[in-house]
């Protein structure tokens, strides 16, 4: 039993196994991960017959388990490679080695005497898998031998890769092409197992260089399975006809709430400076906050203040869309501007540089997301996943894996061995996607760390945590041994998968000390409000930046910008903080059932028969106010986003002003703002903006900003000794906008 990384192939001298050999195996990850081994079989006295595997559930402390269901077993299919100058010059010196790839799911077999069998098992962990470690059984059975035992244990981290994607992945999903293999047995079923299949492996459907909407279907499904790219165009060109379309595309997309993630792309590899000014041009003036990508680009003086997206070859050589080591710097000032910074490997760069063809080592696959995290890289794009050009058999009955597969997919051309070909139909993966998916899920992991850095270090004692941020630290540079460079990286399996069992155990070390924070400490952050805050930065880094370009591209083209409340329009709210006082929670005043008949009565729920409702009734014990109440966030800080607005319904009784302060912990200090004539006598919805229109108790000219922590929020009715006087609120939100 051994990793994944490594191709077994005792059919090419170069790939025999040359490991050791044993009846157990180790695994780690987190929640919501996907990790593979291999199992090699090895007859030594005559063919096995008949092979087959059963597994057992993975069982933890307590009853938790991973089920047997979500871990799969998959036959290594081989194929020859196919000539060329890289088969000739760069790696085998002429020699056309038979190499393992497809993962065919497993049927029963006969295991030939004297070979190394590899079989891929993988395993699937969900985002609420516990941590802890799971044991259980893989059994090899045959008709002409005893079963043998084998043991399996999973360590699994207290961390998840998260359900929504940080890492952007984009490319050409060929849908033609799938539909020319499955032929008249293609239906929505079909597509949704591709995008499914897709998505699992985090890369979304999109269709690069097709003038479509994309995905082309199930777009809010993709959303919710966290991709983050959409395409409004793959192959804009500029006319009044296909800018018509794309306004469809754009408020489609809008309605989902969905513009953060939308692109056109406008050129590939491209020198024509002139062109691509006025695709973008159009693009930001009238399609306002959609991004502008150019695959094959850079940073120069030709594209600054037009390109929203950087897609640069990882080194290579050329003038016009090769990123160079020299050129490092370029990334981190693109992403200051506001810019997005992704980079790709297509038929080039060549080695040494890395690339995920068949000629390359699978690890390399996976080392070049280190790569990836190392320069800041936050995308990968890949320009099409599946040519199959020589693979459609004139029978269906001979469709793969029922016929051996084509290396090359090009129908014309020099031959390649697994360009624009990173899985098979089926679909199939291979033991390359599964590289290239753990190298994502390994990027993940580096940005939790970074993540659980901020968490700790504005904390009031973080000085006690001072090891452990320095030793993360450390670890998020990814020293040399790993990458030093575009063609200076880590090709050894065991170093690398060292570097990720360190990186797993020091994420969980700071799960361990997250949860340990004080009460109104400002800088105390959960994992996840740490990522939230971020996110929330880059998003208005991005949205600033958005906004300067409509405004300059409306002026060079005479057109009218978007004001300040349209813009705003643009992008959906997110909650900051919610309190219905249906629950636990944290605040002062009586909670009390507001759905009885004589009771004032909450706005309907949308239910034919509401459940009991409860709300938060002021207190009397306030000097200020007859009635007032404080709806606390101690245990996890609200953040203010670059807009913040408290949004409740309430019930007052008597007319008077309703007095409103937020607390905000970073600052020290009451941020007041109040509904000068409420409604009276039945219940209201008031929408307030702190950002805007609350000023600091204290009268200085200070404003809420971005990231404070918020931690109480406080209402006041009334003239104090009213004993008449009711407050009543209910569905407490706080919303951002960025």
């Amino acid at each position: 039993m051994t990793h994944s990384l490594a191709r077994i192939c005792d059919r090419s001298t170069r790939f025999g196994y040359r490991g050791g050999y044993g009846t157990s195996h180790k695994l780690s990850m987190a929640a919501n991960e996907f990790e593979g081994f291999q199992v090699i079989l090895y007859p030594m006295l005559e063919d096995l017959k008949n092979v087959r595997f059963t597994w057992s559930d993975l069982k933890g402390d307590g009853g938790k388990a991973i089920p047997a269901t979500d871990v799969e077993c998959f036959t290594e299919d081989w194929y020859r490679l196919r000539a060329n100058w890289k088969t000739r010059d760069v790696f085998f010196r002429g020699k056309l080695y038979d190499i393992v790839d497809p993962l065919i799911p497993f049927k029963p077999t006969t295991v030939k005497r004297h070979v190394h069998t590899p079989f891929y098992f993988r395993v699937r962990t969900r985002p609420d898998t516990a941590a802890g470690t799971y044991r259980g059984t893989i059994t090899v059975q045959a008709d002409n031998a005893r079963p043998t035992e084998l043991s399996l244990d999973v360590k699994v981290w207290p961390y998840a890769i998260p359900e929504k994607w940080n890492f952007h992945t984009m490319g050409q999903f060929v849908y033609d092409n799938v539909t020319r293999f499955h032929g008249k047995d293609f239906n929505d079923e079909v597509r949704r197992r591709y995008y499914d299949f897709l998505l699992d492996h985090r890369f979304a459907p999109t269709e690069q260089y097709i003038p479509i909407l994309s995905p082309r279907a199930d777009m809010e499904y993709c959303l919710k399975r966290g991709m983050n790219t959409i395409y409004l165009s793959g192959n804009f060109r500029g006319s009044d006809a296909e800018m018509a379309e794309l306004r469809k595309r754009y408020d489609a997309v809008i309605k989902l709430g969905a513009l953060d993630h939308a692109l056109v792309y406008i050129g590939d590899e491209t020198d024509k400076w002139d062109t691509m000014h006025r695709l973008a041009n159009l693009v930001h003036a009238h399609l306002p906050g959609a991004l502008v990508m150019i695959g094959g680009s850079f940073p120069r003086p030709e594209l600054l203040n037009y390109i929203d997206i950087y897609d640069p070859q990882t080194g290579g050589g050329s003038k016009v869309y090769s990123l160079e080591e020299e050129g490092l710097k370029l990334i981190r000032e693109s992403q200051e501007r506001g810019e997005e910074f992704y980079w790709y490997v297509a038929a080039g760069p060549q080695y040494p540089h890395p690339n995920v063809q068949m000629e390359y080592p699978p690890v390399i696959g996976r080392t070049y997301f280190w790569m990836t995290w190392k320069y800041g890289v936050t995308g990968f794009e890949y320009y099409c996943y599946n040519i199959w050009e020589k693979n459609y058999p004139k029978d269906p009955a001979e469709r793969y894996p029922n016929s051996k597969w084509q290396a090359d997919g090009w129908s014309r051309g020099w031959p390649s061995n697994g360009d624009g070909m990173l899985f098979y139909p089926g679909p199939i993966s291979g033991l390359r996607f599964e590289a290239i998916r753990d190298g994502i899920e390994d990027w993940e992991s580096h940005l939790a760390l970074r993540d659980c850095v901020e968490a700790v270090r504005h904390r009031k004692h973080a000085a006690k945590h001072k090891d452990l941020i320095a030793e993360a630290e450390k670890l998020l540079k990814v020293d040399e041994d790993m990458v030093a460079g575009f063609t200076r990286y880590c090709l050894d399996p065991d170093k690398l998968l060292a570097r990720r069992e360190a990186l797993g155990d020091l994420i969980a070390r700071f799960a361990a000390v997250l949860p340990l924070t004080e009460k109104w400490d400002a800088g105390a952050y959960t994992l996840a409000k740490a990522a939230e805050v971020r996110i929330a930065k880059e998003t208005a880094r991005r949205r600033k930046m958005l906004r300067e370009r409509h405004i300059t591209a409306c002026e060079a083209l005479k057109a009218t910008p978007l004001s300040d409340e349209q813009w705003a329009a643009l992008w959906p709210q997110r909650v900051l903080f919610k309190q219905d006082f249906e629950s636990d929670g944290d605040w002062d005043g009586d909670v009390v059932d507001v759905g009885g008949a004589s009771a004032p009565r909450a706005a309907p729920r949308g239910a034919e028969t509401p459940r009991p409702q409860r709300a938060l009734a002021g207190e009397m014990k306030n000097k200020y106010h007859a009635r007032f109440a404080r709806v606390g966030i101690r245990t996890d800080h609200a953040r203010a986003a670059t807009a913040t607005w408290l949004k409740f319904r309430y019930f007052v009784n008597k007319p008077g002003p309703i007095e409103v302060m937020a607390f905000d912990l970073t600052q020290g200090d009451n941020y007041a703002g109040r509904i000068a004539e409420p409604v009276v006598g039945k219940w209201a919805e008031a929408t307030l903006n702190i950002t805007r229109d609350f000023r600091r108790k204290d009268g200085s000219a200070a404003r809420l900003a971005p990231g404070d922590a918020l931690d109480d929020l406080f209402l006041g009715a009334g003239k104090p000794g009213d004993k008449e006087c009711q407050l009543l609120v209910d569905d407490v939100r706080l919303l951002g906008l960025d």
